[in-house]
C-alpha cells in the first residue's frame, strides 16, 4: 500500500493531474498524521491497560476510522503509481472525510493521554468505590444462592412455620437483590467515568441512587421478624437471618443454609461499613472529573459526532474496502 514516503515527485505530480491540484500535498499531510495517530494508539492501549484493564474498552480512540481511510487512499494512489486513474469523485468524498476522522481521533487519544496522570491523581478516590463495587457483587451472588437453596428447603419442609419463616428470608432477599442491582451498577460507574460523558452527566444523580439503595438494604438485612412455631415457640427472623437447626425439618440443608446465612450477613456488614466512604469518594470523583478530562471528553464527543455525519452523508464504510472506479 502506498505510503507518504513511497510516492516520486513524477507520481505526484500524476496525483494532482488525475484527481485534482493540491490533492497529493492534502493525502500526503494525512497519511502522516494518521501514522502518528497510530503510533500513539499503540502506546496509549499499552498505557491505559496498565492503569486497568477496563479503560482499554476507549481504544481505538477513533484510529479504526483514520487507519480505513489510510488504507483506502492508499490503495488509490497505488493504482495511479500503477499509471491507473481512479474515480475523483470517489477520492474526493474521503478528502472530505480524512481531515475530520483525524479531528476526531486527535481529540479522543488527547483525553486518553490525560487519563494516566489524572489516573494517578484519583487513585484514592477510586479504590472504595470499586472495594464497594466488589462487595455488593459478592452479596449479590451470596443472595442468589442462599434463595435457591432456601426455595429447595421451602419445598421439602411440611410445618406452616418453618415455611413461613423462610418465605420471609426469600421475600428479603427478593427485595434486596434488584437494589443491590442497582447500587452496583452505579457504583461501577466510576470508572466507567472515562468511557462516556453521560456517566458524568448522571454522576451527582448517581451518587444519591447508590446512597439510597444502600440504605434500603441495610434496613432490609436488620428487619425483625417473629414467625409462630410450635408449641407456642417462636421464631426470629432477621432480614434473611434465621437458626436454621432450630427451623429446618429438612436437617440435611440446615448445615449448608446456616453457613451461606452467615457468610451474606458478613458481606451485608461489609457493604454497610464500605458505603459511606464510596460514596464521599464518588461524588470527589466527579468533581475532579468535571474539572477536567470531562470537558475534554465532551469536545472529543462532539468532534466524533461531527464525522458520523460526514461519513453517513458520502455513506463511507469501516468494514468494506472502496471498490475504485477507473475512469
Amino acid at each position: 500500500m502506498a505510503t507518504s514516503k513511497s510516492v516520486t515527485d513524477d507520481e505526484a505530480e500524476r496525483i494532482d493531474h488525475y484527481l485534482g491540484q493540491g490533492t497529493y500535498d492534502d493525502w500526503h499531510n494525512f497519511d502522516v498524521e494518521a501514522a502518528t495517530q497510530l503510533r500513539r494508539k499503540k502506546h496509549m492501549d499499552d498505557t491505559l491497560w496498565r492503569c486497568h484493564p477496563m479503560l482499554t474498552k476507549l481504544s481505538p480512540y477513533g484510529t479504526d476510522w483514520v487507519e480505513k481511510l489510510q488504507t483506502d487512499c492508499g490503495r488509490a494512489i497505488d493504482l495511479i503509481k500503477q499509471k491507473k486513474k481512479p474515480d475523483p469523485e470517489q477520492f474526493d468524498g474521503l478528502r472530505q472525510i480524512f481531515p475530520v476522522a483525524l479531528d476526531a481521533a486527535d481529540l479522543l487519544l488527547s483525553f486518553a493521554e490525560s487519563i494516566p496522570e489524572m489516573w494517578v491523581i484519583l487513585g484514592a478516590a477510586i479504590t472504595p468505590v470499586i472495594g464497594l463495587n466488589l462487595a455488593i457483587k459478592r452479596l449479590q451472588n451470596e443472595l442468589s444462592e442462599l434463595k435457591e437453596k432456601l426455595r429447595e428447603a421451602e419445598k421439602e419442609e411440611k410445618s406452616v412455620w418453618a415455611k413461613s419463616a423462610i418465605s420471609v428470608a426469600i421475600t428479603c432477599i427478593e427485595l434486596a437483590i434488584p437494589e443491590l442491582g442497582l447500587a452496583e451498577k452505579v457504583a461501577g460507574a466510576a470508572v466507567e467515568f472515562f468511557m462516556t460523558d453521560s456517566k458524568l452527566a448522571r454522576a451527582t444523580k448517581g451518587v444519591k441512587v447508590t446512597a439510597e439503595a444502600v440504605e434500603k438494604v441495610e434496613k432490609l438485612g436488620h428487619k425483625v421478624h417473629f414467625v409462630a412455631g410450635k408449641a407456642g415457640k417462636g421464631f426470629t427472623v432477621v432480614g434473611f437471618v434465621f437458626d436454621a437447626a432450630e427451623v429446618l425439618e429438612a436437617h440435611g440443608k440446615v448445615k449448608e443454609i446456616q453457613e451461606l446465612m452467615d457468610e451474606a450477613a458478613k458481606t451485608l456488614k461489609e457493604v454497610e461499613e464500605r458505603a459511606p466512604e464510596a460514596l464521599h469518594a464518588y461524588q470527589k470523583l466527579d468533581n475532579i472529573f468535571a474539572a477536567g478530562a470531562g470537558k475534554v471528553r465532551q469536545e472529543s464527543d462532539a468532534k466524533s459526532r461531527e464525522r458520523d455525519l460526514v461519513i453517513e452523508a458520502y455513506d463511507y464504510s469501516l468494514i468494506k474496502p472502496v471498490a475504485w472506479k477507473l475512469v
